[in-house]
């Protein structure tokens, strides 16, 4: 699992609307923590996500506001290409991403 997916659930965990949600969404990460690897971010990951990144916006005509709304997702494709990992979401752009990732290597 990327620390990037680490960092939105710590998020959702302090923005929980109760208590009670708070405290199962912190128990459901204790057994996260014992059953994944925790993947962190790398110089070659960062290359990747300059390419798929660059990619992106070329072919699909997004302009640089559009783009910030994307940078998350391309730092999970950017470490799912690296390490030749699978990206498990139900998210459009991954599937766009894998269209040109062959271009991205």
């Amino acid at each position: 699992m990327s620390i990037i997916s680490m960092y939105e659930y710590f998020y959702g965990i302090y923005n929980a609307p109760d208590e009670r949600l708070s405290r199962q969404l912190r128990k459901t990460m204790d057994t996260i923590l014992e059953l994944f690897i925790v993947i962190p971010l790398s110089l070659k990951g960062a290359e990747f996500y300059g390419r798929i990144k660059s990619e992106y916006r070329k072919r699909t005509g997004s302009n640089r506001t559009d783009m910030r709304h994307h940078n998350v997702d391309i730092i999970l494709a950017s470490v799912a290409l690296e390490l030749n990992a699978v990206i498990v979401s139900k998210d459009k752009i991954f599937l766009r991403i894998k269209e040109f990732q062959k271009n991205c290597k």
